[in-house]
């Protein structure tokens, strides 16, 4: 998740001296890639709020927490996407030896069906905790 996030972030960072013209798009990765961290890791908040008196929020966060954990893991998916597509977008997985292959793969496709999975499935698991007791 994240880890693969940061090391496409460090590439495209490199690839990016041979070809300024994405500097913006790459900063944007970044920005969704920590987002994504945040989403991943909002589960934990749980875990920690007992210990600074907000006990009653830690027992709302923990019924919730299995959608947290989907959120993240669906975010960190479409951060990872995103990045792939930025850099396909600008021609840096080129030559690689690894991300040239996504020249044949549909990456919108790709986004696109990850989050509308990640929105179905992090839905039901909002409304399966809702509703159990």
């Amino acid at each position: 998740g994240f880890g693969a996030q940061i090391g496409l972030y460090v590439w495209m960072q490199n690839r990016l001296l041979e070809n300024s013209a994405a500097g913006k798009e790459i900063a944007a990765t970044g920005t969704v890639s920590g987002a994504s961290m945040v989403a991943c890791c909002a589960h934990h908040a749980a875990d920690i709020l007992p210990i600074a008196g907000a006990g009653a929020l830690a027992l709302l966060l923990n019924k919730y927490q299995p959608a947290f954990i989907a959120t993240g893991l669906f975010s960190n998916a479409l951060g990872t996407i995103f990045m792939l597509k930025t850099a396909k977008k600008h021609g840096l997985t080129q030559g690689h030896w690894f991300f040239g292959r996504l020249q044949k793969i549909d990456l919108e496709l790709a986004f696109a069906l990850t989050a509308i999975t990640g929105i179905g499935i992090t839905l039901a698991m909002f409304a399966l905790a809702f509703v159990s007791p």
